[in-house]
């Protein structure tokens, strides 16, 4: 039973949010665009929590046709956490999830994730500086610096590629603000729109490298790199996952 008005949370162009409080706790109501990024979310956060309900909490209700779904309340976000060891776990726990996708990548494309796997990246890189949209806001300077670095972007995914980490589930926008702890519990990934078959380690430039925004996950930076790396060690020696560190930073 509701027991105020709904309110909306935010709106923008890929996405609505309301929350509506009840009787039974806070509830919260997704509409995504029908634009490709977006749309395919509902359906995706539902596929998701089937495979990995630890990970992610499954939606109430989805209504497929119009992209809407209905979901619980996360619990507390953690993205104001000073302890250090629940940046360790969310890491750990998603390197975990990641290293068992990597054998679901048919069921992750069945349910709605975007292919962005290394190849895939390669062939965009050309489009993508030849868009004169996608440079509009750049200087005529700025523009010949971002199209000489083509040969560069394109030269890291094929070494990336050479490495024995496989393409898995990633979560795209993956930070302390798109995590909560479930009623002091685990802790739990939302917000699939960005969901993905990519390299995993793209998903530590959004939460390792957001310096400002995130300053204890920074100043713990190396620290929770080598629990993530540490997920890897059975595809490479940590030598060699540091250098894929290094090259998939710039690509993510």
């Amino acid at each position: 039973v509701l027991i105020s008005p709904i309110e909306q949370e935010r709106t923008w162009g890929i996405s609505c949010i309301l929350r509506a409080r009840t009787t039974s706790g806070d509830i919260y109501f997704k509409a995504a665009t029908r634009w490709p990024l977006a749309a395919h979310e509902p359906a995706l956060t539902q596929a998701l929590a089937g495979m990995y309900p630890d990970c992610v909490a499954a939606p109430l209700v989805v209504d497929f046709e119009r992209h809407w779904m209905l979901l619980p309340d996360p619990g507390l976000v953690i993205d104001g956490e000073s302890d250090v060891s629940i940046y360790e776990e969310s890491l750990r726990k998603c390197g975990e999830v990641q290293r068992d996708s990597a054998a679901r990548v048919d069921e992750l494309f069945a349910a709605g994730c975007t292919d962005r796997r290394l190849p895939v990246l390669e062939a965009q890189i050309d489009p993508l500086l030849g868009d004169p949209d996608a440079l509009s806001r750049l200087s005529a300077p700025e523009i010949d610096q971002i199209r000489g670095l083509g040969p560069e972007l394109k030269r890291k995914c094929s070494e990336l590629a050479d490495y024995k980490v496989p393409p898995t589930l990633v979560h795209g926008d993956f930070h302390p603000a798109n995590m909560a702890r479930h009623h002091g519990g685990d802790v739990f990934l939302f917000d699939w729109t960005d969901g993905c078959v990519s390299h995993p380690f793209f998903d530590l430039v959004t939460m390792l490298d957001n310096d400002n925004e995130f300053p204890v996950v920074h100043a713990a930076r190396r620290r929770l790199l080598d629990v993530y790396v540490s997920v890897w060690l059975d595809y490479e020696p940590m030598e060699r996952l540091r250098g894929v560190r290094h090259l998939a930073k710039p690509l993510g």
